[in-house]
């Protein structure tokens, strides 16, 4: 998780650094929403086994990753959520971290992601750094 989101990082500075239109987006933020944008995989995760059979075509217990959400409070909100009990997070890094999963969000709030990507760029940034750090570095 920590190579993914310094990817991103590296990928969003570049991002606000080449942009179309003029953003003042300090590095602070900018090292927040990178960094702390899946905050909410914390203890999200826990490993499980399964029997899976070797080389030797022998069953033995194998390791794996399972879902344990014990925040059932969805993605963006969840990050968004567990900041604030620690840092105080501007109005844009809050909506950047909560629509960074972008369109992969429920149909029926497209309009209100199109409505803070409009409003806040940088979370519209995020979402492309996030996508291209998963797509195109694999991490």
């Amino acid at each position: 998780m920590l190579e993914h989101s310094m990817k991103v990082y590296e990928i969003l500075k570049l991002k606000v650094q080449n942009s179309v239109i003029d953003l003042k987006i300090s590095e602070e933020t900018l090292i927040i929403v990178a960094l702390l944008h899946d905050i909410c995989k914390v203890n999200y995760y826990k490993v499980d086994y399964r029997n899976a059979k070797n080389a030797k075509g022998e069953w033995e217990k194998v390791p794996y990753y399972t879902v344990d959400d014990t925040i059932p409070y969805g993605h963006g909100e969840k990050s968004v959520m567990m900041l604030t009990e620690y840092i105080k997070l501007t109005s844009e890094e809050k909506y950047a971290i909560r629509w960074h999963m972008g369109f992969t969000e429920p149909k029926e709030l497209y309009n209100t992601l199109g409505q803070a990507f409009k409003k806040y760029p940088l979370a519209l940034l995020l979402h492309e750094a996030d996508l291209e750090a998963t797509y195109f570095f694999n991490i």
